[in-house]
């Protein structure tokens, strides 16, 4: 028989843990988006207009470093946006679960609204109000397609 000190998943239960994991994941997600949307916001057909003189070429190796950079820093952006978002919709959320203790949708449309209002928090009352709104919604709407 297992003690409560040997169980495993003990561990993982924990909502730092968990939110911290989550992050991890959401970044990484964040960055593969970047990486494939960044490989498109460097792509510009050149433009010639009449009376206008074209703009001096620009060698291969530039160009490519350029791109390079433009879709690093679209990366690094994308990555830490969707890390922060999930690290502070999971560790609401998990907190909300061990709180509530039961698993159902309500633990993520609250999440949803309290990590809305934080995001916005910025934004003001109005905003905030609004942030809750939006992302609870968008988390009802996952919930409801997930099955829970």
């Amino acid at each position: 028989m297992m003690t409560q000190s040997q169980d495993p998943t003990i561990f993982t239960e924990a909502c730092v843990v968990r939110a911290v994991g989550s992050g991890a994941v959401g970044g990484l997600m964040g960055a593969a988006m970047g990486l494939v949307l960044g490989g498109y916001g460097s792509i510009a057909p050149p433009v010639s207009m009449p009376g206008v003189p074209d703009p001096p070429k620009v060698p291969m190796k530039w160009q490519l470093r350029d791109s390079w950079y433009s879709t690093a820093r679209r990366m690094r952006r994308w990555g830490k946006n969707f890390g922060s978002v999930t690290i502070v919709f999971s560790g609401v959320e998990c907190c909300i679960e061990k709180y509530r203790a039961q698993h159902d949708i309500y633990n993520g449309v609250s999440a949803g609204c309290i990590t809305g209002a934080v995001l916005a928090a910025g934004q003001g009352p109005a905003g905030m109000c609004i942030g809750c709104a939006g992302f609870a919604a968008f988390s009802a709407a996952v919930e409801s397609i997930m099955g829970h």
